[in-house]
């Protein structure tokens, strides 16, 4: 290779010295979206062309898994040198118990291989090599992960871990802890016993970047993440308390599924039960109709869709949950009938009957779904979408906090987004699952429909 080739891309400071650090074990606390995955990315180009070696990059989903593997070889094209003969990258699909992972990897022509995977435990055993961590904050079961992560190192390969703070939980919070770069004053490096650490926030990174000519708006990044404590965490490098948040970020991360959709189809076969929450608003916040598939043999719910309406009058709500509850497969639909909803689940309970189900929103029965909703997702039987990071956000936006009289609240700041409603229609959606009819034929799993419903389980 060619000794001039790094010097080629334009790269800001701080990845100069993270790619020219050969640390055995490096470790960063870094904002989002300032290049540091790429310059890891071109570390491992960099060490695989000039020596034969393996390395693994362990990502949280599969979209991230995919870009690393292709920024991988994005570098590889550069070098003239290997890329002539350089492999494409290959996708494998491989399952370990009801978890589907995917692995994209290259083979060099000097035997060194380079794979990019979803996060899971059981993928990584096996594996000896150099390991990546990217994103390690927002792994879910981090701490399996990491048993496995460390155990394919240990004949004398490197292990990088490097991620955006996610709160004051799971391994990562424990070894930035370790590391020194939770409180106080921080520097851009130090020696943390066997660590060599890193860390950066956007007002640090901002300057370095554009001197290579990326300019960046940090007024403009504060406005986008919608809330100081949004900006702190993912630009300031601050692991923020996490005691009051009802849905930690671990249990939304291990409910990301690429079965689950966002877009509703009415037209897409169904296998399943459909089951609804209504979550009803008109001006300030936004009207939402949360639809799960239920496979009530396994008990897991997948999202189907995901219907918003912001400023949208009542009439118009009402048919649009009419054209859902007329739906053949749709068992029951919770609406929230408190204050604006009453009247909408009036006329919807008149006109489909025992569909509907009219809940009043207190400070009980927001305590009952809450933690019905919880403890369904830490037993991983909810799936929502993998790719919505605003449904995300209104489920993390979730607070548990005492009142006066020694009873727990559930709510969320109010935001130009909305009060949360995504988070409480999914409850009601929840609740309409777990409510015994009042009238009807209870439901009869038939046994085309069971094979259909292991199927579908395979592919979380």
């Amino acid at each position: 290779m060619p000794r001039n080739s790094q010097a080629a891309l334009p790269l800001a400071g701080f990845q100069k010295a993270w790619i020219a650090d050969k640390s055995r074990y490096k470790f960063a606390v870094k904002p989002r979206r300032v290049g540091w995955t790429f310059a890891s990315t071109l570390e491992i180009a960099l060490d695989s062309v000039e020596r034969r070696t393996k390395w693994l990059i362990v990502s949280r989903t599969k979209d991230t898994a995919r870009e690393a593997a292709f920024e991988v070889k994005r570098f590889f094209t550069a070098m003239e040198m290997v890329a002539a003969a350089l492999a494409e990258v290959v996708e494998e699909e491989n399952w370990f118990g009801e978890a589907r992972i995917h692995t994209f990897f290259m083979d060099l022509p000097n035997g060194s291989r380079i794979q990019a995977m979803t996060a899971h435990p059981d993928a990584i055993r096996g594996f000896g090599g150099n390991v990546l961590l990217d994103e390690f904050g927002f792994h879910a079961d981090s701490f399996s992960l990491w048993k496995a992560a460390y155990a394919a190192i240990l004949r004398g390969h490197r292990l990088l871990v490097q991620s955006t703070p996610n709160c004051r939980q799971g391994k990562y919070f424990e070894l930035a802890r370790g590391c020194g770069l939770v409180e106080g004053e921080q520097t851009f490096h130090r020696k943390a016993g066997i660590w060599s650490a890193y860390w950066l926030d956007i007002f640090s990174a901002a300057p370095q970047l554009a001197e290579v000519g990326v300019p960046i708006d940090i007024d403009e990044l504060r406005e986008l993440a919608g809330d100081e404590e949004s900006f702190q965490q993912e630009f300031c490098c601050a692991f923020l308390e996490s005691t009051e948040q009802w849905i930690p970020f671990e249990l939304i991360a291990a409910a990301r599924s690429a079965v689950a959709r966002r877009e509703w189809d009415p037209e897409r076969p169904v296998a399943g039960t459909l089951y609804a929450g209504f979550d009803v608003a008109r001006r300030k916040d936004g009207s939402v109709i949360w639809i799960d598939e239920v496979f009530e043999s396994l008990g897991i719910s997948i999202c189907v869709g995901v219907i918003e309406m912001y400023n949208t009058p009542f009439s118009e709500q009402e048919r649009i949950a009419g054209e859902v509850l007329a739906h053949p497969k749709l068992k029951r639909m919770c609406i929230d009938e408190t204050g604006l909803g009453m009247q909408i689940a009036e006329t919807l309970k008149r006109q489909f009957g025992y569909k509907v189900e009219p809940i009043t929103f207190n400070l009980a029965t927001k305590e009952a779904m809450s933690v019905r909703l919880r403890g369904r997702m830490e037993e991983k039987l909810d799936k929502i979408p993998d790719n919505a990071p605003d449904i995300e956000k209104q489920f993390s936006a979730i607070k548990r906090q005492p009142t006066n009289s020694g009873t727990m609240r559930f709510d969320a700041e109010r935001s130009d987004k909305g009060h949360a409603d995504a988070y409480w229609a999914k409850a009601l959606a929840d609740e309409a699952m777990d409510r015994p009819s009042s009238v009807g034929i209870p439901y009869a799993i038939s046994s085309g429909v069971k094979h259909a419903s292991v199927s579908i389980a395979r592919a979380f």
